[in-house]
């Protein structure tokens, strides 16, 4: 697939497929959140902009000789330990199709001053807006394979190679007030606790349990 054809808008996620959806339960919640009305204040970067930067950089059979010997069932750490170096610096220098580092750029143009760039689910990194939340992006594909990523990998899944993900982009965020909080947990059926921009106080950022 071309990078020319794909577009990341702002402030939405019905552009990421309902396989990624359905594999990240705060992306499935903020898809739920927006169809019910709420104001989403994000970038949701899709899984194909991961899956493209393994495929160009022909990562999965690299990293794979890297941990060779690897017991999925019962990983040896020293392994691990030794293989982490050579991980990050293969990915390190690693790189994007200008033309998907360009689709990238221009999906957070709405956003000009610091961002925060994490996975669903968790906390993130706070960086600046532009190149600065490229290397982001990129720092957490690296997260994979830090030593506690592949653990945590192969505990939950049992398997060494990733499976691309989405990532999400927003302003710094702060608690929801509690009746946003109510009227979210009533519409999911389920008690969640919303970040919203902090300048504005209404567009979500992020749903917590």
């Amino acid at each position: 697939m071309s990078s020319r054809a794909l577009s990341f808008p702002a402030f939405t996620v019905s552009h990421v497929s309902a396989g990624e959806t359905a594999g990240q339960p705060e992306i499935e919640a903020l898809a739920r959140l927006e169809r019910g009305g709420f104001d989403l204040g994000l970038v949701a970067l899709p899984a194909v902009i991961e899956d493209s930067f393994y495929r160009l950089n022909n990562l999965p059979p690299r990293l794979a000789r890297l941990y060779a010997g690897l017991d999925p069932l019962d990983p040896d750490e020293d392994v691990l330990e030794e293989a982490e170096p050579a991980a990050m610096r293969l990915l390190g220098e690693s790189y994007l199709l200008d033309d998907l580092i360009d689709g990238i750029y221009a999906s957070l143009s709405p956003f000009t001053g610091e961002v925060v760039v994490r996975r669903a689910g968790q906390t993130g990194e706070r960086v600046g807006s532009g190149r600065a939340a490229l290397l982001a992006i990129k720092r957490a594909f690296r997260a994979d394979w830090t030593v506690d990523g592949v653990l945590d990998r192969l505990a939950v899944e049992g398997r060494l190679g990733v499976e691309a993900r989405p990532l999400l982009v927003h302003p710094p965020d702060v608690r929801a007030a509690a009746d946003l909080d109510g009227a979210a947990s009533a519409l999911l059926g389920r008690d969640v606790a919303l970040s919203v921009v902090q300048n504005d106080g209404r567009s979500l950022t992020r749903v917590s349990a």
